[in-house]
């Protein structure tokens, strides 16, 4: 009984240790880039992260693919406009 046990614990434990380093070897992978803290195309306009755009005065866009178009506007996040 106690070699059934061993036998299926060892299974186990390499099915994980296999998983662990399949894992490490995808997040080792990812592509990591600092985001761009840059002026807008208006006065005062002020956009950071990626293809975010500022395209009236004072207004300002963080995050990714976010518009903000108003006067004294803001857009963060994920594909806001204002």
């Amino acid at each position: 009984m106690f070699y059934l046990w061993r036998n299926f614990y060892e299974k186990i434990c390499e099915f994980k240790i296999d998983y662990f380093f399949s894992f490490l070897l995808v997040a080792g992978s990812v592509a990591y880039s600092a985001p761009v803290i840059g002026p807008g195309t208006a006065t005062g306009s002020t956009v950071a992260g990626v293809d975010n755009e500022a395209t009236e005065s004072y207004s300002s866009a963080f995050g990714n693919q976010n518009k903000a178009s108003g006067v004294s506007s803001s857009a963060f996040g994920f594909r806001n406009k204002s």
